[in-house]
């Protein structure tokens, strides 16, 4: 599949403007993912005060930032 050659060059620049790599696929995917984690966390966003959470959100954080 050939998605890439469909795409506007004006688009592209732009792409290659954040994201320089050599293969103009893998810049594809990662934007793609990039979206996606983006529309998941606008989805969770919506939850926001709907979820009873109990924990250690600094903790947490501190984890997933490599931290401890």
């Amino acid at each position: 599949m050939q998605v890439i050659s469909q795409l506007p060059d004006a688009l592209m620049e732009e792409v290659e403007q954040y994201i320089s790599l050599e293969n103009q696929s893998e810049a594809l995917v990662i934007i793609i993912q990039d979206w996606i984690k983006y529309k998941k966390i606008q989805e969770l966003k919506k939850l926001r005060g709907q979820i009873q959470f109990e924990g250690d959100l600094v903790l947490l954080r501190e984890m997933e930032n490599g931290i401890s």
